[in-house]
């Protein structure tokens, strides 16, 4: 039996905050700006794209099949599972396009 505590501990849960990110519990979609996660290196080979710590892409789609997000960045594109990427903070405001068009977007 799920209780209206249990709803509250997991409505706290998704609203914790990795740094520069919105709440984890925010879906990434399509359109999305959004940069590396502090411990992207720990998934697939996240530290082999375009990304670096910092930097902006933006997700062009998303693959549901293996949960992975095809992101542009730096003039290049690459595959970056879900947990390897965040939504960067307050994305999709003009100067987090400016910030994506330094970074080659």
């Amino acid at each position: 039996e799920v209780t209206m505590e249990d709803i509250g501990e997991v409505v706290a849960i998704a609203r914790l905050e990795v740094p520069n990110s919105e709440p984890v519990g925010r879906l990434l979609r399509e359109g999305d700006f959004v940069q590396l996660a502090p411990d992207f290196a720990a998934h697939g080979d996240a530290a082999g794209g375009p990304l670096s710590v910092g930097d902006i892409g933006q997700i062009i789609t998303h693959d549901e099949s293996d949960n992975t997000f095809l992101v542009r960045a730096s003039g290049r594109t690459w595959w970056y599972r879900a947990a390897a990427i965040v939504k960067a903070k307050g994305s999709n405001t003009p100067v987090d396009i400016e910030a994506a068009r330094r970074t080659g977007y």
